[in-house]
């Protein structure tokens, strides 16, 4: 059987975590070093995500380091930075991994690469085709009020002095509307891009508030062409103080900001299944 490359797309916050922990943890899966590989999005949206200043600090410790002790090229930031430099060893150390006896299945879920071009999706597919290594994509969607609040707390806990000043509903509105939080929240644009390089058997999507199911990792696996294990839904991460009550006001603001978002969504994953997932937007979507 092909061996297949998992392409995780996001989006922030909607179970991308679990997602590895349970591919990771698959007898015939080895996701590799790290979970978020950021190679593609230091490449191709440096601008947009930043990820790339963040990985030349970590570089400017590990290269005064590996002059004393040479096993630091060994350390991950490392390994990461060489992708950066010479693209074809992002997809050498994914086939190095497949090659190992028993494993089919390796990916990088990194959810900055919701905003991927569609440039950036097609080298990936031709990179991982010229290695006889099949491209999967998934891309779990939450919703968007939901996730808006999650994201904006996380970073106000993870990054403090790169948030304005405020409460946490006017951080949070002025927080969507910036670049990179633009990039990671309109799931209608990445949808776009995706359907434009790979096909629909190809592509696992799936709403985040219908993830944790038996249904679920079974249409999961039969995507991905693997046989099914089953899930552990007991063990969720980085949910930890992740709810926020939002007043009906402040959701119906953030579902007509996001209008878009959902019905792009909807137009895919369906009506139905959009409002049992997501109470009210569709609703709020289409008000005026």
């Amino acid at each position: 059987m092909q061996p297949v490359f998992v392409l995780g797309v996001g989006a922030q916050k909607a179970g991308t975590t679990w997602l590895h922990n349970y591919l990771q943890e698959r007898p015939d899966s080895d996701m590799g070093m790290v979970k978020e590989y950021h190679v593609l999005d230091v490449r191709f949206t440096p601008a947009i995500t930043g990820y790339a200043a963040k990985r030349a600090q970590a570089m400017r410790g590990l290269s005064w380091l590996h002059r004393f002790l040479p096993a630091a090229k060994q350390a991950p930031a490392w390994r990461l930075h060489q992708m950066d430099c010479q693209f074809d060893r992002y997809f050498d150390y994914f086939e190095g991994l497949l090659q190992k006896p028993g494993v089919r299945l390796t990916g990088d879920i990194t959810p900055s690469y919701s905003a991927l071009p569609v440039e950036a999706l097609e080298q990936v597919k031709q990179g991982f085709a010229a290695r006889g290594i099949a491209v999967k994509v998934v891309f779990l969607m939450r919703d968007p009020a939901e996730r808006t609040v999650s994201a904006t707390r996380r970073n106000l806990e993870k990054y403090p002095e790169q948030c304005p000043p405020g409460d946490l509903v006017e951080v949070m509105k002025a927080m969507c509307r910036t670049d990179e939080y633009e990039a990671r929240a309109r799931y209608e644009q990445t949808l776009d891009r995706l359907e434009q390089v790979f096909a629909p058997e190809d592509t696992f999507l799936c709403l985040y508030e219908d993830l944790f199911t038996p249904a679920s990792i079974e249409r999961l696996c039969t995507c991905l062409g693997v046989p099914v294990v089953p899930a552990r839904f007991d063990e969720r991460v980085n949910s930890a103080g992740d709810r926020m009550t939002l007043s009906p006001a402040l959701r119906r603001e953030l579902l007509k900001f996001y209008r878009s978002t959902i019905q792009g969504v909807a137009a895919r994953m369906g009506g139905t299944a959009v409002e049992a997932a997501w109470p009210g937007a569709l609703e709020a979507s289409e008000a005026a």
